[in-house]
């Protein structure tokens, strides 16, 4: 395991309060903290599934399931996605692309509120 790995994983550790992710477990806070570190690995240092699973002695079929769970938990579990985003500050790593994703969400309001406008201009509504 190389220095920038090694940190990845204990800044997991740290944030969740979880010791020694790469061990085998069903615990479910372990599993959240590895699905955690795939997420780190696969979207901002460009892993491969390969790679992520040499790290975590698993292979790729099992990080592919992890990552995707991950993703499926940001959507539902506000806790899940406030560990990430405590993960990234601490590497920082994440701050630039979480406030690009910020910039575009209000993009996409904004012109929902223009198109509104005009249709209420059109219709004659107010």
């Amino acid at each position: 395991m190389n220095k920038q790995e090694q940190l990845v994983i204990e800044t997991i550790e740290r944030v969740l309060q979880v010791s020694d992710i790469t061990k085998k477990s069903r615990k479910r806070y372990i599993v959240d903290a590895r699905r955690l570190a795939y997420t780190v690995f696969r979207d901002i240092f460009n892993y491969t599934y390969q790679s992520i699973g040499k790290v975590f002695n698993n292979d790729h079929a099992t990080v592919i399931f992890g990552y995707k769970s991950a993703k499926d938990l940001f959507d539902v579990d506000k806790e899940f996605r406030e560990n990430y985003d405590r993960c990234l500050d601490l590497l920082s790593v994440g701050r630039a692309d979480r406030i690009r994703k910020e910039i575009m969400h209000l993009q996409k309001e904004l012109l929902t509120i223009e198109l509104r406008e005009k249709e209420e201009d059109f219709y004659g509504e107010e």
